[in-house]
């Protein structure tokens, strides 16, 4: 992070974290990709007695998953740029092809920021369900007790 701001500086790009601004498209990425990391589960069966054992699993399963970079890539925004599900695939590339030592580490450090922040920020309150049908790809009207991403960032 840079100074006192939440600027990251990865791979020569200044990010933003998402926060309290993010949008449907990006939590519904973020989402996305969490639940083929095999972490909803996780998130499902925590309680806070255990939230340092689950937050540890939960890091695990995505880098075990390989989708470290995507979900960085749907956490960040680029700084003074609008987010979007084709940048963050690109950014997830040149994320999971780094070679810097210190790009790497600010990624890690970022990733298990976000990890505890998951487990340790904001409020538990519902989101809407992602398993609803909805042929207009529009946000389902039914409610599910799934952690919102956008209520626990960093």
């Amino acid at each position: 992070m840079n100074g006192e701001t939440n600027t990251l500086r990865i791979c020569g790009i200044d990010f933003e974290p998402a926060g309290q601004a993010i949008t449907a498209r990006q939590d519904n990425y973020l989402m996305g990709h969490l639940r083929l990391a095999g972490v909803i589960d996780v998130v499902a069966t925590m309680k806070d007695a255990d939230v340092d054992a689950k937050s540890s699993e939960l890091l695990t399963r995505i880098l075990v998953s390989g989708r470290a970079p995507e979900i960085l890539a749907g956490m960040l925004v680029e700084s003074g740029k609008k987010w979007n599900a084709t940048r963050a695939d690109e950014l997830a590339e040149l994320f999971g092809d780094a070679t810097n030592p210190e790009d790497k580490e600010i990624m890690r450090k970022s990733l298990v920021s976000f990890v505890i922040g998951f487990f340790r920020l904001g409020d538990r309150s519902s989101t809407t369900s992602l398993n609803s049908s909805n042929p207009n790809n529009e946000e389902p009207a039914t409610e599910s007790a799934e952690l919102a991403i956008s209520e626990t960032f960093l």
